[in-house]
């Protein structure tokens, strides 16, 4: 018995009408053509004559280029002669048919398809199957109505397998003798001719895919990938293979051509000069290009020609629609010429070693694992085998039915496997899970109820403890499953997303992983969440990161509560930016928005611009651009929430609303708030005004408040009355200036907030008396306070000894209130001092901005640095950062705009909770997100521990305590800060389209 091989040649329609003509066996690949990459494959299996069958009608040249290419003899046999070559062989003599137009990647597929002989004989094809680049289908079927009714996503390989293609055939001759007398077109005309005939056939998958080389894009794939394994396996050291070019024989290349590899010259092709090559770029043998000419991602076909001053990219050269002159198939002889002064650019030189380098890393990373999955396997079955034994004895006692379940899940490639687990339902409960989906309390593919009625009694104990899980440890030391990797899910849990199901799929999965630790929002569903973390944990797997996700689920005994994922993995390496705070987010564009929260999140998200994108800058997210309507929105929120919170009675405004079981409730009145709202009330019209006072003005509201204050014994009440006072033009601004100069700012111990609201309320804008040496001293003491190294001010002024244990530590309002205040104290003196004072400062608090823009609370006032960030205050995010940085963007202070914007976009989306602090439904912003913490022991271990080191911080605090918590209450003065810094003309102004104040308007900064 003996093989005969056969090759057959097209010419496709991109290969067509060119000079010299070509075919697909001729064009170049790797240091030859086509037919010289198959042919050793072909020696391996026989030593017979190559016989070439073209599909085209051939010529001389074509014959004598075809003996040259293969460097030995071919016999050439046309189609429509295929019955004359079979009848001249044995019928025991095999047949292998080659047909490139399908060309497999793997070409060891060739050798497989032969051997070992099938017994009984058969028909044998290498076929590949149809496929995208997805490697999914969709079928949408639709009623009568036109209406999609279903949705059905076929999987490569899996439920979608069909043959596109036949690459090579084995075929008796004996068999091919039962052919009927037809022109031979192509394999997959004769694999249907043998199967009419009844032929029995076997199809052999190709296995790692195949290219349909009748499509230009597809030969230029080819070549590349072949190029770039020729670069890859060369030796840099050799003179052949510099920088990812490879240059064959008797080459003439100009020395001021050049190159920027993968590019590959073969023998005897001449380069002329200031040519540029731009790979990966294949010139077949023989080939000249002209001068100027650049090439980028090409292929060059042999003995063509490319003219003078040629630009073309991504595109086969040398046919009828390309660039090609020569006139015959002759093989010149160049003359050798010496190529020692080629430019070569090195970029992809050194991305392949970068490449082959994170190959190494992935490669040691992936089988160091292996052992230690293996190693703690094998040594957790070993100490745990009495709690397996006991486990195993309750399940048998406690229901009828097998001590194991095993279930069929997808494992690494998609490749099945039986996963283990203690059953903890009862005999045949899979069966009842369809009558059970409407009940379904979890969102996606995956099925959970709250109540499962298919559970046993024992295996309520085992799946409490995670003890049912354990008999996986025996896929682990199998090698079917990691220790940590996704979640092993059925091929039905894994239809949703494609991109998910690739990613999950390229490791095996394991018996804990990201997801399982760091998920929450469960009883809202969390699809979106197991997507999410799944893929992040295979872009940045890491033995580390193994060990911290198997120590967290020790820790939180299954997963039992959620993990920060900073904490697992840092959020410049999640979000592109460095966190200074040790924020605690996971991906805001996932986040789950609740009933709650989510109109007020709609109209965020509403805010992204059609095909705008997040990008990083400065360390930082830059947010999408803030539209008027949600502004305004905030505003008539606002005034919605100042009506409700005024005591008329008392003409006084409550300490907060808060949310209770029974009901928002207020409680208690505050003369400093009352006075905070009067001045956002400042700018509004006397019809706001009225509604929210009732039947009472601004001005008897401040009068009643300066009445006060022979009682009031703080300065802050006093400063904020005077501040209310001046902007509202009371008749009452003098004794409220005489009130606040009999407290002595100017030498009293004070806080650091209350002298910048007595400076604030001095230097204001007004016609109203003032105090202008009173002014000066209280600036002179801020300026005298405030740290030049750090850039911050400090709680407590100098010269005041605080009796608490944390001195060194200052507020976010220590910093924004003198920022404010400095600026109307620069507006009303021209002291430059100040102005460089304010500037300093609110740089300062804008580079240490967190990376979803929260403005964090505690500052060392030693070294300017962030002690501890929660709780974020919802007013610093769109009240009192604004109103400072714009005031001093007003007095001719830098403009901080991006900032601001920054921080309104964490009050619509805060990423802590994954939802927004302005609660639609319930008309309100809430006051803060902070720590689940006892007492406020979180941040007070963190101020006494930097307090014996300015660099020491106490670590896991965001596992300990996490900053998950929503406080459910507002204060007035959060919506009075919020009218002062965003009146009408402001919004305008900030969007970019300056307004002027309508007449009457009185301007504060």
């Amino acid at each position: 018995m003996a093989i005969f091989p056969v090759i057959v040649d097209s010419q496709p329609e991109y290969l067509s009408g060119g000079t010299p003509p070509s075919s697909l066996l001729l064009a170049p690949m790797g240091e030859g053509t086509i037919v010289r990459t198959l042919y050793p494959y072909i020696s391996s299996l026989t030593s017979e004559t190559v016989t070439v069958m073209p599909t085209f009608e051939t010529t001389v040249g074509y014959r004598r280029c075809l003996q040259y290419a293969l460097g030995r003899e071919a016999r050439v046999v046309s189609t429509d002669r295929f019955d004359s070559f079979l009848s001249s062989r044995e019928p025991g003599d095999e047949i292998l048919i080659i047909d490139p137009r399908c060309f497999p990647i793997d070409l060891n597929d060739l050798t497989t398809l032969v051997a070992p002989p099938p017994v009984p004989r058969s028909v044998r094809h290498l076929v590949a199957l149809d496929g995208t680049a997805e490697g999914t289908r969709e079928l949408v079927q639709f009623d009568s109505d036109r209406l999609v009714r279903r949705i059905d996503r076929l999987y490569e390989g899996v439920t979608w397998i069909q043959v596109s293609g036949v690459a090579c055939s084995w075929i008796s001759v004996a068999a091919a003798l039962h052919l009927d007398h037809e022109p031979f077109t192509s394999l997959a005309a004769l694999r249907e001719r043998l199967a009419a005939c009844g032929m029995p056939s076997q199809d052999v998958s190709v296995t790692q895919g195949a290219v349909d080389l009748t499509e230009e894009n597809a030969l230029l794939d080819l070549a590349e990938w072949q190029l770039l394994r020729d670069v890859e396996e060369s030796s840099s050291t050799t003179a052949a293979s510099r920088g990812g070019v490879l240059v064959g024989q008797r080459c003439s290349i100009d020395p001021t051509a050049r190159i920027s590899g993968p590019v590959r010259i073969q023998d005897d092709a001449v380069i002329e000069p200031e040519v540029v090559l731009i790979g990966p770029t294949l010139i077949g043998a023989g080939a000249h290009i002209g001068r100027n000419s650049v090439l980028a991602q090409c292929l060059v076909l042999r003995e063509s020609a490319v003219p003078r001053e040629t630009a073309v990219r991504h595109h086969v050269l040398g046919t009828a629609d390309g660039a090609s002159v020569g006139s015959h198939w002759d093989l010149r002889r160049r003359p050798w010429v010496r190529s020692g002064g080629l430019r070569i650019m090195r970029p992809s030189a050194y991305e392949a070693a970068a490449a082959r380098h994170r190959q190494y890393r992935v490669q040691t990373y992936r089988a160091f694992k292996r052992v230690f999955d293996a190693a703690v396997a094998l040594t957790g079955l070993i100490i745990l085998w009495p709690l397996l034994l006991a486990a195993a004895a309750v399940v048998k006692l406690g229901s009828r039915g097998p001590v194991l379940y095993c279930d069929e899940r997808e494992g690494k490639d998609g490749c099945l496997f039986r996963c283990y687990k203690f059953r903890t339902m009862v005999e045949g409960a899979h069966g009842l899970q369809r009558d059970l989906y409407g009940k379904s309390i979890v969102d996606g593919p995956q099925f959970k109820l709250a109540h499962d009625p298919r559970v046993t009694g024992a295996g309520h104990w085992l799946r409490a403890a995670n003890i049912d899980e354990l008999p996986q440890l025996i896929n682990v030391l199998l090698g079917q499953m990691s220790l940590i990797g996704p979640r092993p899910s059925p091929f039905r849990e894994n239809q949703i997303c494609v991109p998910w199901r690739r990613a999950r799929l390229s490791i095996r999965p394991g018996i804990t992983g990201l997801w399982q630790i760091c998920r929450h929002e469960r009883s809202a569903g969390d699809f979106h969440q197991w997507i999410f973390y799944d893929m992040l944990y295979v872009r940045h797997m890491s033995f580390w990161l193994d060990l911290k996700i198997l120590a967290s689920t020790l820790l939180t005994l299954g997963g039992r509560w959620a993990v920060p994922l900073s904490w697992l993995i840092p959020n410049r390496k999640v979000y592109g930016c460095e966190d200074p705070a040790d924020v605690v987010t996971w991906a805001p564009a996932m986040a789950p928005v609740g009933p709650a929260n989510a109109e007020a999140s709609q109209g965020f998200r509403d805010r992204q611009r059609p095909g705008e994108t997040t990008t990083s800058i400065a360390g930082r997210e830059r947010c999408a651009p803030i539209r008027r309507e949600w502004l305004e929105d905030l505003r008539q929120m606002a005034l919605r929430g100042l009506s409700r919170m005024y005591r008329p009675e008392q003409r006084l405004f409550a300490f907060r609303i808060r949310r209770t079981r029974e009901g928002d409730v207020l409680e208690g009145v505050s003369d400093r708030y009352t006075a905070t709202v009067l001045i956002g009330l400042a700018n509004e019209s006397s019809e706001v005004v009225s509604s929210i006072l009732a039947s009472h003005t601004r001005e008897e509201v401040c009068d009643r408040l300066i009445d006060r204050l022979e009682q009031a014994q703080d300065l802050g009440g006093v400063a904020l009355a005077l501040w209310a006072a001046r902007v509202l033009n009371s008749v009452k601004a003098g004794e409220a200036v005489k009130r606040l100069r009999g407290m002595m700012p100017e030498q009293a111990a004070y806080p650091v907030v209350e002298l910048a609201w007595a400076l604030a309320a001095l230097a204001v804008d007004s016609e109203q008396p003032t105090d202008d040496p009173l002014a000066e001293s209280v600036a002179q003491r801020l300026l005298a306070s405030f740290s030049s190294e750090a850039s911050v001010f400090p709680h407590w002024p100098g010269g005041v000894r605080p009796s608490n244990l944390r001195p060194h530590v200052s507020c976010f309002a220590d910093q924004i209130y003198p920022i404010q205040a400095l600026g109307y104290y620069h507006a009303r003196t021209g002291n430059a001092r100040a102005l460089d004072v304010a500037n300093c400062c609110a740089q300062r608090i804008c580079d240490l901005q967190g990376a979803a823009g929260q403005w964090w609370w505690h500052y060392d006032a030693r070294t300017g640095r962030v002690v501890e960030g929660y709780p974020v205050y919802a007013v610093h995010q769109d009240a009192m950062a604004p109103m400072a940085l714009f005031a001093l963007r007003q007095v001719g202070g830098d403009d901080h705009r991006d900032s601001v914007e920054r921080g309104l976009s964490w009050l619509a989306q805060a990423p802590e909770t994954g939802s927004s602090l302005v609660d639609g439904h319930a008309d309100m912003i809430w006051r803060k997100v902070a720590r689940h913490e006892f007492t406020k022991w979180a941040r007070g271990a963190q101020a006494l521990v930097s307090r014996l080191h300015p660099q020491l911080r106490v670590p896991g605090l965001s596992v300990v305590a996490p900053p998950h918590a929503v406080d459910y209450e507002c204060r007035p003065y959060h919506l009075g800060w919020l009218l002062h810094a965003w009146p009408g003309h402001r919004i305008d102004s900030f969007l970019g389209t300056d307004v002027q104040p309508s007449e009457g308007e009185v301007l504060h900064c």
